[in-house]
């Protein structure tokens, strides 16, 4: 299993758009979260694409995914996410008792990092940075911290392979 690699980019000086995507009967904000539906749709792990909007204490949040199986939510960030961002994550992990990770990167190995918020007892809101994906046949498909243990790696290189492949049409 490969570790995954902390994206230091740097925001360019001039603001980029990203470029609408139309994936599988649905109209994705950007490529990457297209790239991503890619990467899931591969493992056969079902998302729920910007299904219900959010009021988390005066903040209007959005999440990119809901996954069922996890019953957890997934926000894609192209770099190191802001503030903003974060106190979003935090909120939704709290208001929701439901998992909260950030795919920060891009949609192949040792291109991404992941964060996740959630709730212990204890402590409310934690946060586990250097999560990756694995599968096995007793769990699925799942985020667990590096290094993790996966009987099916096979099946996250080809996943990663079809997210990386996939050419998207350009529509307006």
């Amino acid at each position: 299993m490969t570790q995954p690699a902390h994206p230091d980019a740097v925001p360019p000086p001039w603001p980029l758009r990203a470029i609408e995507t139309y994936y599988n009967g649905h109209h994705f904000r950007s490529r990457l979260e297209a790239r991503w539906a890619v990467f899931m749709d591969a493992l056969n792990l079902g998302y729920r694409y910007e299904a219900e909007g959010y009021e988390l204490d005066g903040l209007h949040y959005l999440p990119d995914f809901y996954i069922p199986a996890w019953d957890a939510f997934l926000e894609v960030k192209p770099l190191l996410p802001d503030d903003g961002a974060i106190l979003k994550a935090m909120r939704l992990a709290r208001a929701s008792t439901r998992r909260v990770f950030m795919l920060i990167g891009e949609a192949r190995p040792a291109g991404y990092d992941v964060w996740r918020w959630g709730l212990t007892l204890r402590s409310g809101v934690v946060w586990n940075p250097g999560l990756v994906w694995c599968a096995c046949a007793q769990h699925g498909v799942q985020l667990h911290p590096w290094p993790a243990f996966a009987d099916d790696e096979h099946r996250i290189e080809e996943a990663f392979c079809q997210a990386a492949e996939i050419r998207f049409e350009f529509r307006r």
